[in-house]
């Protein structure tokens, strides 16, 4: 049982079985356009076979996903002729085999139940003497299809609009970027003109002649004092927790000349 499947689900179903380009499937087609038809009747949904190999057949569906609704389309199953006396094929389509018990199909229908996914022939539909269509019906299928589509012209449109915009949102992204680049480029030729102001060291000319020597000299220079400095604070470090050290080790030898342990008291008599 497919549980939470709507109508709409179903005909989603429909319409991946019956696919272009050997179909045409096209939902909530009625029996003709306008009031000239004596009653007004609604097929959910019709597909025709564009093929000549697949017999160019008319098919008809009725999509039913409850028990409730079934039963009400069964006590007057005629009403469905309206648009069915058109088609070769006719056709009940379900969410669940359940909603259809035994016999209760009606004679020449066929059954399509959705199952995992997919829709199942349990009941093949017979042939149909079908009536060529009028115009109403001509009329109604080409309305249903106008609905059903959209025009290539107007994909085309959406497509030059959707190409416009990224060809002008990338344009202003390169805008921004050259600009960014640009001050950036600016403030590093700042830096390097206050370098040389200050140091005499030019480095924004190719004719800097020994000034890439002498600028890593310095930074070797640099680099050994930081490191002699970590050394120096580092043994500053050790001599003071040495010092922490002996503090501690005299303050325990001056408790312990204090206090006397036992047996030191007898030890002393005999000395004396």
């Amino acid at each position: 049982m497919t549980v939470g499947m709507t109508e709409a689900d179903v005909l989603k179903h429909l319409a991946k079985k019956y696919a272009a380009p050997e179909f045409v499937f096209l939902p909530r087609v009625r029996n003709g356009t306008g009031y000239s038809r004596t009653r007004t009747r609604y097929a959910d949904a019709v597909a025709m076979s564009v093929w000549p190999s697949r017999g160019l057949d008319l098919h008809g569906f009725e999509v039913k996903v409850s028990r409730s609704d079934w039963l009400r389309e069964k006590k007057n199953p005629q009403k469905a002729d309206d648009v069915a006396a058109f088609c070769d094929r006719w056709w009940l389509a379900v969410s669940d085999p359940e909603i259809v018990q035994p016999g209760e199909l009606p004679s020449a229908w066929g059954l399509y139940v959705v199952k995992a996914g997919k829709v199942v022939c349990e009941t093949p539909a017979e042939k149909l003497e079908a009536k060529p269509p009028d115009r109403l019906l001509l009329g109604s299928l080409l309305r249903a299809t106008a609905d059903s589509m959209v025009p290539r012209l107007s994909i085309q449109d959406e497509v030059n609009a959707a190409a416009k915009a990224a060809d002008a949102a990338a344009r202003s992204e390169l805008k921004y970027k050259m600009a960014d680049l640009e001050r950036r480029a600016n403030e590093a030729d700042e830096w390097l003109e206050e370098l040389r102001e200050k140091t005499g060291v030019c480095l924004n000319r190719w004719d800097h002649g020994n000034q890439g020597v002498a600028l890593k000299a310095l930074t070797s220079i640099l680099r050994f004092r930081k490191d002699a400095d970590g050394f120096h604070d580092g043994l500053f470090g050790a001599v003071n927790r040495v010092r922490v050290l002996l503090g501690e080790l005299e303050a325990v030898a001056k408790a312990l000349g204090e206090v006397r342990l036992p047996g030191e008291e007898a030890q002393e008599s005999a000395r004396a």
